[in-house]
C-alpha cells in the first residue's frame, strides 16, 4: 500500500531508485504503522502525529544512492521538549 507522499516523492526521484524507496516505505509502515508520511524539505519524513520537527526516519534519494535516515530524539531534563543529541 503506497501513500500519496511517496508516490509524489518517486515521480520527482532516480527511477533507479523507485524499487527500494518503495522496499524501504514497505518496510517502515510495518515496522511503525502508526507513523504519518509528507515530503519535507526535499525527503520523505516519517513522524508522529504529523509533528515533523521530532520525525522519526526519512528516505532520501540522490544522485549517488538512496539513505535511511533516523532522528535520535531525547528529553532535555530543564525543560521536558524533545531535543536533537
Amino acid at each position: 500500500m503506497s501513500s500519496p507522499a511517496l508516490e509524489t516523492y518517486l515521480a520527482g526521484a532516480d527511477p533507479a531508485a523507485a524499487a527500494l524507496l518503495t522496499s524501504l516505505d514497505e518496510s517502515i509502515r510495518v515496522a511503525g504503522p502508526d507513523l504519518d508520511v509528507a515530503i519535507k524539505y526535499g525527503i520523505l519524513m516519517y513522524g508522529l502525529h504529523s509533528d515533523w520537527r521530532t520525525w522519526v526516519c526519512a528516505l532520501q534519494a540522490t544522485k549517488k544512492g538512496v539513505s535511511l535516515k533516523f532522528c535520535w530524539m531525547t528529553r532535555s531534563v530543564c525543560c521536558g521538549r524533545a531535543v536533537r543529541c
